[in-house]
């Protein structure tokens, strides 16, 4: 019988450990994001922008490349603008009636950026930092090509969204979720039953 219980036991434990694992796995997928590259051709210029993944806090830079089609050569002195506007809040946030009014203030929320050519000709760069969690829409305009006025103008646009940092919420064995509790439970458990086995019979099995 003992043996039997310190069986069921472990399989307990290795249960708790399997969530934990299933649970830090979804957690991943939820607080990550790919970078997204994006292609346009208008005549000669072809232009090539990189949405990198987004993280609240955390300044992150976009750059958008121009090349001539013709050649292949990089297109300099061009005047670009990024224009960003916040389009929704997170889900967590959607559904909190607490955090309503604040997510409807925001969600109107836009700015403009001019990116500067880099030591790299032809590269076009800004850096941008959000500090609210949702989703963005990122609209990087191609406006003139050597003083010469685009039209109609080149547009590369990309709807990314900001994820807050999987350790916002707090770190340690407390702070990871439900799944630990599990583990913690499970191996207090175990270790109870082990103490009473060896006290009883002077030995675990």
């Amino acid at each position: 019988m003992t043996k039997f219980t310190f069986i069921i036991l472990s399989f307990f434990f290795s249960s708790c450990m399997h969530m934990m694992m299933n649970d830090n796995h979804r957690q991943q997928d939820h607080n990550t994001d790919s970078t997204l590259q994006k292609e346009v051709i208008m005549g000669q210029i072809k232009a090539t922008a990189m949405f990198p993944p987004l993280e609240i806090n955390k300044e992150t830079e976009f750059s958008l490349r121009l090349v001539d089609v013709t050649n292949t050569k990089p297109i300099s002195g061009a005047t670009v603008m990024a224009h960003i506007e916040y389009v929704s809040s997170d889900d967590n946030m959607k559904h909190d009636p607490y955090h309503q009014k604040e997510v409807d203030s925001q969600s109107k929320k836009h700015w403009s950026i001019e990116l500067t050519e880099g030591k790299q000709a032809g590269l076009y760069l800004f850096k941008q930092e959000f500090a609210q969690t949702g989703e963005y829409i990122i609209q990087i305009n191609v406006l003139s090509v050597q003083g010469i006025k685009l039209e109609p103008v080149l547009i590369i646009d990309a709807r990314k969204n900001v994820f807050e940092h999987p350790n916002s919420h707090g770190g340690g064995m407390l702070g990871k979720g439900s799944s630990t509790t599990y583990i913690i439970l499970g191996a207090s458990l175990m270790v109870a039953m082990m103490v009473g086995m060896f006290i009883v019979r002077g030995s675990i099995f």
